[in-house]
């Protein structure tokens, strides 16, 4: 849930992909957020129409490089006769608790849609100071991407992430067709990771806690889409994802009663995915001074390593994966996109026993939704029959 997760639909994604694919892919998300019926809460308000001048997919020109001049030529500070803004700037986010916060005052809307104006004027290329939808979803985008700034982004096909859902969905048919009765949790990071077993939105509350490795994949299907990129933070914390999945499924270190949630005789898999490069770890972290990355990564067998590296927060990535390889987890990688870092991924999947998968995109945004279908296909060639019976080896 990295905010690069949403890179390839903002509008600096021209010249890696075709203005016109990027532009589809922000009047796509522009139309998906009118489509929803999203409405301020306790009312019956639309978000989602036009905003003064504002009121197009191309957008007003507006010459003026100063910030109230363009406000007030965009009509965007007008008041009802309550003095509530006429305009309010569509977004206020979520609470900690993650209900929607309310429609915002006049100073609140003024100061989002004033940043927004700072956002596109600053720009360059073809829509520096264009002042409409496809602006505004580049704005969302690039600043406030996170749940706490943006509660409706979750509903927009941003890319990659909605392709990574949409495969995720995908995936989850599978498990259904197959019917071999395999239990899925689900784990997100960003800054830092989650354990995906609550979710409350002010729409759905979902609490899982119970048996949050489960055979109700509609359940996991249902959390996993109602994310957006960004939702934890605009970092990528891969080592926290794969400890807190290795705790879902087999316990806490620390607790010696916790055994986790992996259905007894089931053989444990994780499916790490990322679009980057891992830069988050605890603080002060070292690898012990023990480890040998020729135990890992001897491709050829040769008794060196082939992958090593010096950046500590990608060993600390390896290094929990290492522990859960050595509580019987298999591990299976995909590598999403231009900027994700296939050596370490590579690496993760060799050790594990698992599969590396790499997902690079194409000339076309939604290429790399057609490569994921696929990825999760072979993955989903690779669950076990029910007749395979697993033993979990002792815990260290």
């Amino acid at each position: 849930f990295s905010a690069s997760m949403n890179d390839d639909s903002s509008l600096n994604a021209i010249g890696t992909f075709d203005q016109a694919d990027v532009e589809a892919s922000l009047d796509a998300m522009w139309n998906a957020l009118v489509a929803s019926g999203s409405t301020w809460p306790g009312t019956a308000e639309p978000k989602f129409v036009p905003f003064g001048e504002v009121n197009s997919s191309v957008g007003v020109y507006v010459s003026s490089n100063n910030t109230n001049t363009i406000f007030n030529a965009l009509r965007l500070g007008e008041r009802l006769s309550d003095g509530s803004p006429r305009y309010p700037f569509p977004q206020s986010g979520r609470f900690s608790d993650g209900s929607p916060r309310p429609r915002p005052n006049a100073s609140t809307s003024d100061a989002l849609w004033r940043d927004y104006i700072s956002h596109v004027k600053s720009k360059s290329g073809p829509y520096k100071k264009r002042y409409g939808y496809r602006t505004l979803m580049d704005y969302f985008q690039e600043r406030r991407y996170g749940r706490a700034q943006a509660e409706d982004l979750w509903r927009t096909p941003h890319y990659p992430y909605h392709a990574i859902k949409e495969g995720a969905s995908l995936f989850l048919d599978f498990l259904t067709q197959l019917d071999f009765g395999d239990e899925v949790g689900l784990v997100s990071y960003g800054a830092y990771a989650v354990k995906e077993w609550t979710h409350d939105d002010g729409e759905v509350s979902i609490d899982i806690r119970s048996n949050p490795i489960t055979n109700d994949y509609a359940v996991i299907d249902e959390i996993q889409r109602r994310h957006q990129a960004g939702d934890y933070d605009g970092w990528t914390g891969m080592g926290d994802g794969i400890l807190n999945a290795r705790e879902l499924l087999t316990g806490l270190d620390a607790d010696p009663n916790d055994h986790g949630y992996a259905r007894y005789g089931a053989r444990p898999t994780m499916i790490i995915m990322t679009d980057g490069q891992t830069n988050q770890g605890p603080p002060g972290w070292s690898l012990p001074g023990n480890f040998r990355w020729a135990d890992w990564t001897d491709y050829d067998g040769d008794g060196n390593a082939d992958y090593a590296t010096g950046d500590w927060k990608k060993q600390y990535a390896f290094w929990e994966a290492t522990r859960a390889i050595d509580r019987g987890v298999t591990l299976h990688t995909l590598a999403v996109g231009s900027g994700a870092d296939r050596d370490l991924m590579r690496a993760i999947a060799f050790a594990g026993g698992g599969k590396y998968i790499d997902v690079p995109g194409g000339a076309q945004i939604t290429d790399v939704q057609a490569q994921l279908v696929d990825a999760f296909r072979q993955i989903a060639a690779k669950v076990p029959p029910p007749k395979l019976v697993y033993a979990a080896p002792p815990a260290p």
